[in-house]
């Protein structure tokens, strides 16, 4: 159950009561847990950490492009719900309750400064599986493992999420099942569907054609057979 709590210096910690019980800022410390492991990601540093029998991840929020080089890590508040930490919040709860193969929300952290703000997002840790863009540096994927692949691309794209950051990297596989990650600045789009799912699977492509340009192992092929899985889910893009 989500629960909300005001931190002790201006800010709010939105929670999963199930998964952690009144959490400070101290839990998004990465100096408060000694045996991290540190990973760079898309825009600087993620933490994996674990707390009692959970795997977590935590994810500062850091800008990107040109503005970085002024701004790091604020943003302009305009209330708690249009942070980008308690957006992605709500957006992973909203998915994991449809049963889309992402990570449980753990809690998300907002402190406020005047009129901007700065957090981080914990979610679940998944364990045993491999970016998609490192994978197809090591083997081709067989034809059945594309389709699940598109199949889970359809299954969120049926939830009418536009995901403004779909790529090879933050696609997750194991030998069972397929996962997607990275939800910041995505949502829950009903209008303009049709359009934003090809721009959504242009910037996917896009991103293996990449990963095959630095000697992955991805063809047209491959993409005809991940097409078949998407479509299975019942997708019509001309709709």
């Amino acid at each position: 159950m989500d629960s909300e709590i005001k931190t002790p210096a201006r800010g709010r910690i939105l929670f999963d009561g199930s998964r952690v019980a009144t959490p400070g800022p101290e839990l998004f410390d990465a100096g408060h847990w000694p045996g991290r492991q540190v990973l760079q990601g898309g825009r600087g540093q993620v933490y994996f950490v674990d707390c009692a029998e959970q795997a977590w991840v935590i994810k500062p929020y850091l800008r990107g492009g040109f503005v970085r080089r002024f701004i790091e890590r604020s943003y302009l508040f305009l209330g708690y719900e249009k942070t980008r930490m308690f957006r992605e919040y709500r957006l992973l709860r909203y998915l994991t309750s449809r049963n889309v193969p992402v990570p449980h929300p753990v809690a998300a952290w907002v402190s406020r400064s005047g009129l901007r703000y700065e957090g981080a997002i914990i979610i679940e840790r998944f364990e045993g599986v491999h970016a998609l863009s490192e994978i197809l540096l090591e083997r081709q994927l067989a034809a059945s493992e594309w389709r699940a692949v598109g199949c889970c691309i359809g299954r969120l794209h049926d939830e009418h999420i536009n995901h403004k950051d779909l790529n090879a990297s933050n696609i997750l596989v194991n030998e069972a099942s397929v996962f997607i990650i990275d939800f910041d600045r995505c949502a829950l789009q009903r209008l303009g569907a049709p359009f934003y799912r090809r721009a959504n699977l242009r910037r996917l492509r896009g991103s293996l054609m990449r990963v095959a340009g630095a000697g992955g192992k991805f063809s047209a092929e491959d993409w005809d057979a991940f097409m078949r899985g998407y479509a299975s889910n019942g997708k019509d893009l001309h709709r």
